[in-house]
């Protein structure tokens, strides 16, 4: 069985049911963000222009140039077109790493799972959580996305979420259920 529940961009999500216990809630349920592409892409970009320009300087040079120059040019090539087809790699990588990601925020636990074939992942129960720290580079304020991660306190465990939208949101919800769950104590006992 799956039910829909809300992602920290407002968009609505189908969750598997089947991994809560009774009367656990789901609060956030997200991938992690598309920009985790951005990274490859500006590889990319910077191995194909060193590329064209060590080309261009082999090409037009290759008669006046000595032999260690030319050596050396060639190796810029080859280490250059390695780096290149390496970051073409994870271009295809990244994508199914963001659809095999699932972050998991519920009224009880903070879960991470990684489900392609087999399923695997870590969680936290929220009243173990003893800290909640982010992390967003320039890049990530202007598009809203950054890192979580929950450290407990019982097992020394931690979780994290990387690439993730609103991680401020996030964060402060995380702080709302471990503040509702929290033993109150009453004043009168606390006088006495």
């Amino acid at each position: 069985m799956t039910s829909v529940s809300q992602s920290p961009s407002g968009a609505a999500m189908p969750f598997p049911e089947n991994i809560l216990a009774p009367r656990e809630e789901v609060r956030f349920y997200f991938r992690p963000h598309w920009l985790a592409l951005l990274g490859a892409c500006t590889r990319i970009a910077i191995y194909l222009a060193i590329f064209a320009v060590l080309g261009s300087v082999y090409i037009n040079g290759e008669s006046q140039m000595s032999d260690v120059v030319r050596l050396l040019l060639i190796s810029g090539i080859v280490v250059d077109g390695v780096l290149l087809i390496r970051s073409a790699f994870q271009l295809f990588v990244i994508p199914v790493r963001i659809l095999a990601t699932r972050y998991i925020v519920t009224t009880d636990r903070v879960i991470f799972q990684w489900v392609v074939l087999s399923r695997s992942g870590s969680e936290v129960p929220v009243m173990q959580i003893t800290a909640v720290e982010y992390h967003q580079s320039p890049i990530a304020r202007l598009f809203r996305y950054g890192d979580l991660r929950f450290k407990s306190s019982a097992s020394g465990s931690e979780v994290r979420f990387h690439f993730i939208r609103n991680p401020r949101q996030v964060r402060s919800e995380i702080y709302r259920l471990i503040e509702a769950r929290s033993p109150k104590l009453d004043t009168t006992e606390q006088q006495t």
